[in-house]
């Protein structure tokens, strides 16, 4: 029998319970302009990254927030440390990177980050992946598990506007490249627990 250790990595997907109110609130939030300026980590991909005001979206994900607290039992108060709203237009990206550090609020660790999804997945959209930075595996291991349909790279997440994922900060993840002339959104979150 196999048995799963270090279970650190996971993701939780949810339909919000407000996917309209959510959705039409990230498209319709004031852009913090000031933090927006700052903002560089986007130049090599190319995608349309816009801050936002956490005091003003961390409202809309609580009925999210709360049935994944529930689930996972957590009892934490939190801080958004970061939200930003995504456009990617056709040849864009998102190249591979975590959330643990938040160095636009000197905050030394982010605990949970987060996307929701404003348009339903598509063929031709970039894909959101997460990738296994433990995925150093020899050849044959990696041809085993191939063979019994498990990849230990990487795993794309499908999902439908409103749709919201959380998962733990320190977590690789990126977005292949846009193949669509349609805009893609989303919006990315941080949120730091408290002690």
């Amino acid at each position: 029998m196999i048995q799963v250790i270090f279970p650190n990595q996971f993701y939780y997907s949810i339909t919000s319970p407000n996917k309209k109110e959510l959705v039409d609130g990230i498209k319709n939030a004031k852009v913090d302009k000031i933090r927006s300026s700052t903002i560089t980590w986007n130049s090599i991909c190319g995608v349309e990254v816009q801050s936002l005001y956490p005091n003003e979206i961390l409202p809309l994900l609580y009925p999210s927030l709360e049935l994944f607290f529930k689930d996972l039992e957590i009892d934490k108060k939190i801080v958004m440390t970061d939200v930003w709203r995504n456009t990617y237009k056709r040849g864009t990206f998102q190249d591979i990177h975590s959330h643990v550090s938040d160095k636009l609020n000197s905050n030394p660790f982010n605990d949970l980050s987060g996307c929701v999804f404003l348009e339903d997945s598509r063929d031709d959209f970039g894909s959101f992946y997460f990738f296994n930075r433990y995925a150093d595996l020899s050849p044959p291991w990696k041809e085993i598990f191939q063979n019994k349909g498990l990849d230990c790279t990487s795993i794309s997440v499908n999902y439908k506007a409103g749709d919201v994922i959380f998962f733990p900060s320190s977590m690789l993840h990126g977005v292949t490249v846009q193949q669509s002339q349609n805009l893609r959104r989303t919006l990315s979150f941080n949120i730091s627990f408290l002690p």
